[in-house]
Order: structure tokens, then C-alpha cells, then sequence
């Protein structure tokens, strides 16, 4: 009763079952599943509604024999390009252009007679041919767009290398100059300046001597988003938000916003602030909570002296404003 809501998944890509810790089988409960495929655009159906369901992987499979060309096609650089090209059975030839990164645009004819066809189908009256047609062209390493004359589609064609860097060697594989990094977990750098957790300012002053002793990399744990309002929950593996940032990594006398804040800087000189300051920094595991306090205080009173003031005209701060204003304006990102 629900295959086609378990193909419709299929073609999504969406799992139906997963296995948890213990190991044990877990059916994805249908409705979650109609929820989700919801999100990713196939329409609102009740799971078990079959031929809704059927309808639309029609209806997709029928949108994608209309395109002449896959979304994507991946290819080794310096390979010749082969293609799943849908076109109408009877056509004798196409014209191709393909744009690299740069805009150079290069150009080719294909003769599809007799060349290799794989399955058709019949889409809106008329027979479409799917070949695999050949462009010889040996694809820098890149991402390039692949068009066919007289269609709307294109692919994307992602030249890539034939294989990752390997440190120890050259081009040829043969040795070379070893490399080294730092493995780093931000919250655990201590400085005499920092607010009682590893910040970006501690990373700064770390990369620098880091550089001069050569080495090639650091290496840090996620900087994600966690929860602000919930500061206990400080796993860098378990974010709130992989589009943003750690606002507790945040160098808060170094922000510009703050060098701008009396109210903030008083606050941050004062006897009592200090105090907390010094404790936060001599305790022996990072107080998450204690810090999530102080740079939330702080990061307030730099908010309420940003949002009041009024740049003039040709201030840098005035650009600032300007920014903020677009990012709030934007439309939300999903998570």
C-alpha cells in the first residue's frame, strides 16, 4: 500500500529505515516520510494516497525526459566528456557550446546516426532517444557548462582531478616536501586575554607563529552555531545551525561594534566584570554557561549602541547599518 510512497522516497533520496545506536532496524514512520518529500517539492499527499504518488514520478519522470541534458555530469580532467544526451529519436545531429570558468566558449557538432542509444520513450507525443554521445574536448580541472544548441537545459560538467593530494608527494607521485599542522580545539586555547574560551582572536595569534614555524595547516574542531539560550548544549558535533557561526567564539573587544560602545566598555572595565573575567579564565574545564553570560551581556549593550546611533553620511559605520539591515531583510536560510 505504500510501495509507490517508498519509490516516490527512492527517488528523492530519501532513506525509509535507518538502523540506530543498538544496531536495531527503524522504520521511518510514513507520515514523517510524506512530510518530508512534501519539502522537497512532490506535493502534499496523505502516504497512503497511491496514485497521487504515482502521478508525480510521472510527472518527474516525464520533466526529466524533456531535458536534453543531465543536471550534473562529473568527468576526469583532461578526459573526453561522455554524455547522456535525450533528443527526438529522428535527429540527425546537435550543437554544442561549452563555457569553462573563465567564459571561454568552445564549440563542437555531434552526429547522432548511429551512435549508441541506450532506451527511449514516448513524452508528449513524440519519441525521445537517450545516446551517449562523446565530446572530445579533454576538459580542464573546473567546473564548466554544457549547453546543446536550441534547448533551454544545461548541465553542469564538474571536471575534476583523478585523484586527492597526497601529502610527501609531487605531481609525478614522486617525494617531496613533507607538511605538517596543528589539530586545535578552539574552546581549549587559553590566553590571558580571552573571556575563559579559545576565540578568534586566540586563533589569530596562534596561526601566526604557527605559519612561521611552517607549518601548512590548522586544524580545528566544527565552529557551528549551538544554542545561545541554552548554553549546557555545547557539543561542536551537535549544532543548532551548520549555515552560521559559534557566537561564543566571537572576540568581543575586537569587534568593531564595540570599539564604538562606552556603555560596553565600561561595563567590561569594571572591578566586578574583571572579576568574573579572571575566574572564567583560571577555571580548570571552560564554563560554558559563565561565558555564554558575559559575551551575551556585553554583545547586548554593543547592539543597543549600534541600533541608536546614526552615521553620517560617508562614516564606515554607516555601511555597517546598511548591512545589517539587508542581512535582517534577507529571507531566512533553511537549516
Amino acid at each position: 500500500m505504500l510501495e509507490a510512497l517508498h519509490r516516490a522516497c527512492l527517488r528523492a533520496g530519501i532513506a525509509t529505515n535507518y538502523h540506530d545506536v543498538w544496531g536495531r532496524r527503524v522504520e521511518v514512520a510514513p507520515a514523517q516520510l510524506a512530510a518530508l518529500l512534501a519539502e522537497f517539492g512532490f506535493g502534499s499527499h496523505a502516504p497512503d494516497d497511491a496514485p497521487a504518488w504515482e502521478a508525480e514520478l510521472a510527472a518527474r519522470e516525464a520533466a526529466q525526459w524533456r531535458r536534453a541534458l543531465p543536471p550534473v555530469q562529473l568527468v576526469q580532467a583532461g578526459e573526453a566528456l561522455r554524455v547522456p544526451l535525450r533528443l527526438a529519436a529522428g535527429a540527425s545531429g546537435a550543437d554544442w557550446s561549452l563555457t569553462d570558468e573563465q567564459g571561454e566558449v568552445r564549440r563542437g557538432s555531434l552526429a547522432l546516426d548511429g551512435m549508441e542509444e541506450r532506451e527511449r520513450r514516448e513524452v508528449d507525443g513524440q519519441w525521445i532517444a537517450e545516446r551517449i554521445a562523446t565530446i572530445t574536448e579533454a576538459l580542464p580541472m573546473g567546473y564548466h557548462r554544457l549547453r546543446i544548441e536550441g534547448r533551454p537545459d544545461e548541465s553542469l560538467v564538474i571536471a575534476a582531478p583523478a585523484r586527492c593530494y597526497v601529502p610527501g608527494q609531487d605531481e609525478g607521485g614522486e617525494p617531496g616536501p613533507r607538511h605538517w599542522g596543528i589539530a586545535v580545539q578552539l574552546y581549549g586555547l587559553r590566553s590571558a586575554r580571552q573571556w575563559g574560551i579559545g576565540d578568534f582572536g586566540d586563533l589569530a595569534a596562534l596561526a601566526a607563529p604557527a605559519a612561521r614555524l611552517g607549518a601548512q595547516a590548522i586544524g580545528l574542531n566544527p565552529l557551528h552555531a549551538l544554542f545561545p539560550h541554552d548554553p549546557g548544549k555545547h557539543s561542536p558535533y551537535s549544532p543548532s545551525s551548520r549555515l552560521h557561526l559559534n557566537l561564543l567564539y566571537i572576540d568581543v573587544e575586537a569587534a568593531p561594534g564595540y570599539r564604538r560602545s562606552p556603555a560596553a566598555q565600561q561595563r567590561v572595565a569594571s572591578p566586578e566584570f574583571q572579576a568574573r573575567l579572571a575566574a572564567l579564565r583560571e577555571a580548570a574545564l571552560v564554563d560554558q554557561r559563565g561565558v555564554a553570560a558575559a559575551k551575551l551581556e556585553v554583545l547586548a549593550l554593543v547592539h543597543a549602541d549600534f541600533a541608536a546611533a546614526t552615521p553620517a553620511p560617508g562614516d564606515p559605520a554607516q555601511a555597517e547599518h546598511e548591512a545589517l539591515r539587508a542581512f535582517v531583510a534577507a529571507p531566512r536560510a533553511g537549516r
